[in-house]
């Protein structure tokens, strides 16, 4: 019964602050239509209830607790690590990978898929090539 009461409370206040989404401003979206959500048209306050009401708050808990979890994990390997360096070695292998376990648990408790892909970007036209840079 409390869970459905605190999720009510906390959809009902989230439901409260949308309302700016909700009831666009007709004239600012023609100059930032990129912005514009297209969907919210579609929301109805009575859909949002059964989830609510039974799922909201143990969500809410797991996904702190996977918060609180990748904190301690990134603070425990990057102990001893000089701030002022890029993480390299055995400490990157281990993060980048930390941070794929934390978007699959993310993914799984809000019942969604992530993709993501790493971009490799090159400087090379504004910096020079890597030998001519200082280090």
């Amino acid at each position: 019964m409390l869970n459905a009461v605190i999720g009510l409370t906390l959809f009902e206040w989230a439901w409260r602050n949308t309302s700016r989404v909700r009831n666009p401003n007709k004239e600012l979206n023609k100059i930032y239509f990129m912005f514009e959500r297209a969907d919210a048209k579609y929301w109805a306050r009575w859909k949002f209830y059964p989830g609510a009401v039974s799922i909201l708050l143990p969500i809410l808990i797991l996904l702190f607790l996977c918060f609180v979890l990748e904190t301690f994990t990134v603070r425990i390997v990057l102990i001893g690590h000089d701030r002022n360096k890029a993480v390299s070695g055995c400490r990157n292998i281990f993060l980048r990978f930390s941070k794929r376990c934390f978007v699959f648990m993310i993914s799984t408790i809000l019942f969604t898929t992530i993709s993501y892909s790493e971009l490799q970007v090159s400087y090379e036209n504004w910096l020079g090539s890597e030998v001519d840079q200082i280090v």
